[in-house]
């Protein structure tokens, strides 16, 4: 996978999208990936995709935000969005699969890339509702894939 920039209307900001030769790049700059619900709310949805991996959090569309919340027991107060690392390991948290237009799976967000653990007990709720109903991926995705940069002009993090 190589890493480029790409300037976009969301926001006006720059976003690190992966790129292969074989993919169409949407508008915006987005990805359009078939996205994977389990669960209550399971189906398939062609859905865009940007990835910012300048920050840990990531957005979610209200929908995939919405099946996250219900699986955390509790509520997490979003202006604080922490909880204890261990009170994580048991929560039945959904996974979603994104697959590529060859049908091919690209990546799978899950439990390990919902929170990000501070060292000291404390864990961070690194997902919020995306305003613009779109997936932003951040850098929590390199907790579990890796993220290759193959030109040295583009490390930008």
């Amino acid at each position: 996978m190589s890493i480029a920039t790409k300037t976009s209307t969301l926001e006006s900001e720059r976003h690190l999208v992966p790129l292969k030769t074989e993919y169409i790049i949407q508008q915006n700059c987005a990805l359009l990936y078939k996205v994977q619900y389990y669960g209550v709310h399971a189906g398939i949805k062609n859905e865009h995709v940007f990835f910012d991996f300048r920050n840990a959090t990531s957005q979610f569309p209200p929908s995939a935000f919405h099946q996250l919340m219900e699986a955390i027991p509790g509520k997490i107060d979003l202006l604080k969005n922490f909880v204890k690392c261990e009170e994580v390991a048991y929560m039945k948290l959904p996974t979603f699969k994104f697959i590529d237009h060859s049908g091919g799976q690209a990546f799978t967000l899950s439990g390990q890339n919902y929170f990000v653990d501070l060292n000291d007990n404390t864990c961070f709720f690194a997902v919020r509702p995306s305003p613009s109903r779109v997936w932003v991926i951040g850098a929590t995705l390199a907790k579990t894939h890796p993220i290759v940069f193959e030109d040295e002009s583009m490390y930008i993090l």
